[in-house]
């Protein structure tokens, strides 16, 4: 479902420069850019691997073991296993194409896991095909299109399905984050308001493109792609952005408080999405969750429910932080959905208003750590 008719942002600037694209370079500052990233790698490789040498590092860190004689349907070469999990739900595998030998990302879902199959299917079917937030299925291979089997180091599986996605080495934003708090860094101003505004422009493009919420807003499934811009992944929770609803989606940690209520009063995905938001918008600034959960008896969160700013920023020892960034984290995290503000709001408030939307020298040895 497409919306063509919303207007987010009333001024037509700022709809132009934030919403659907980044500011525009010329080419002499792109090419500058290019000449300046060929110098990074260069001046910085006799003290650093290589971007794909610590993508590697990490997967070993924490991720799953290379997985010897193991396949998908005769034609993927599974690497390793992406994620916590270990078990055989919720797979999601880095694989080598046995026909062109291209790297992808390969979702699996067993027998029982069907139904998450052909929701997440029919939900990335729904978003615009000209995105460049989010990332898009490539094939989707049905249960009864299987044509051989799932090999895990020689074990062997029948009823499953799976989908294919590109793959990026470049990791995720919780990837980014857990390396800066490995090495006890702490994440350059710089850097957090363009990442924030990163998250803004694939949560404005996925809803002012496609109408939907994601409902699962996380650092994990925020994708950094080859240009070091952030898109979106995982989609099997979204629903249309103003259809009330009472179903269960989102992780528990970033659950907006009215989706643990959703029995006694539908709630608008939309809102949702904001609250989750303001708690990634947290991690950003502070490179720690705010709480545990949005629930009343959480012992960070009743400091939101008490309408206790100050306690709650205290509790997190913000001090020195730019107040009108603490002040946009409180507004998102509100009890009451209706207090949040709009994705409108946020991408007009200075802190991404005031960002440059484009990617720069320092942000890349920022990400890369330099």
């Amino acid at each position: 479902m497409k919306i063509s008719n919303i207007q987010f942002i009333e001024n037509q600037s700022i709809d132009q420069n934030l919403a659907s694209e980044e500011t525009k370079m010329t080419d002499e500052q792109q090419s500058s850019l290019q000449e300046q990233m060929v110098d990074i790698a260069t001046n910085f490789s006799h003290q650093n691997s290589t971007q794909e040498e610590a993508i590697e590092q990490q997967e070993e860190e924490n991720h799953q073991p290379s997985l010897q004689n193991s396949s998908i349907n005769g034609q993927f070469s599974i690497v390793r296993r992406l994620g916590p999990g270990t078990d055989l739900h919720k797979q999601v595998y880095r694989v080598l194409s046995i026909r062109d030998s291209k790297e992808y990302v390969v979702k699996v879902y067993m027998q029982d896991e069907q139904g998450q199959y052909y929701l997440e299917v029919a939900n990335n079917n729904l978003i615009d095909r000209n995105t460049t937030r989010q990332v898009l299925m490539l094939q989707s291979v049905a249960l009864n299109e299987v044509e051989a089997p799932l090999l895990l180091e020689g074990v062997s599986y029948s009823h499953y399905s799976y989908f294919v996605m590109p793959y990026y080495r470049n990791g995720t934003l919780l990837d980014l984050i857990m390396n800066y708090n490995k090495k006890e860094r702490t994440m350059p101003t710089e850097l957090k308001n363009y990442l924030w505004l990163q998250c803004l422009l694939c949560v404005y493009d996925l809803l002012g493109r496609s109408g939907l919420s994601h409902l699962d807003l996380k650092p994990d499934n925020f994708i950094i792609d080859d240009d070091y811009r952030l898109r979106l992944i995982d989609f099997g929770h979204s629903t249309l952005f103003n259809q009330p609803t009472n179903a269960e989606t989102g992780t528990p940690n970033f659950m907006a408080p009215e989706i643990y209520f959703r029995n006694q009063r539908r709630y608008i995905p939309e809102k949702a999405d904001i609250f989750n938001l303001g708690v990634i918008l947290h991690i950003i600034q502070f490179q720690k969750v705010p709480f545990g959960r949005a629930l009343p008896n959480d012992q960070l969160y009743v400091y939101v429910g008490r309408n206790d700013f100050n306690g709650f920023f205290l509790a997190h020892n913000a001090v020195g932080y730019p107040l009108e960034g603490l002040k946009l984290i409180w507004q998102c995290l509100q009890v009451q959905a209706a207090r949040r503000p709009t994705i409108h709001d946020l991408l007009v408030h200075p802190l991404a208003r005031q960002t440059n939307p484009n990617f720069t020298h320092e942000l890349m040895k920022q990400i890369l750590l330099l």
